[in-house]
């Protein structure tokens, strides 16, 4: 008779801890995934917040370029025209800065305004 208690309570002890266990372990699972998906998100936003500012600083690069070739070109025409005393010189074109204009609140908006593709066949036909 002390053999079968010791084995019964030995198997509801095993039941118990069991049900214990896997309750504990959810409960602690579900707060190590709140805790990893908040730090997702704020990874995420970090990210995006990076691609923002390297998108913004890319901008900014594209209109100083477009200066410097539509300096480039400008002198090139005038120099053109000086060497040239046939007056057939090719002329080159100047590049539209508006064609690269955007929105700087639609970062915010998690929208960006791209340029049309027929933007910069309209700029030279201008």
């Amino acid at each position: 008779m002390n053999i079968t208690i010791i084995v019964a309570a030995f198997i509801f002890g095993s039941v118990f801890g069991y049900a214990a266990r896997t309750i504990l372990f959810r409960r602690h699972d579900n707060q190590n995934d709140t805790r990893a998906t908040e730090e997702v998100k704020l990874e995420f936003s970090q990210y995006k917040q990076e691609v923002a500012d390297q998108f913004v600083l890319h901008h900014q690069q594209l209109l100083q370029l477009t200066e410097h070739i539509n300096r480039l070109n400008k002198h090139w025409n005038e120099t053109a025209l000086t060497l040239n005393t046939d007056g057939e010189a090719k002329i080159l074109p100047t590049l539209a800065a508006d064609v690269l204009a955007y929105d700087a609140s639609a970062l915010n908006n998690e929208s960006i305004i791209l340029p049309s593709p027929n933007a910069a066949k309209d700029s030279q036909a201008a």
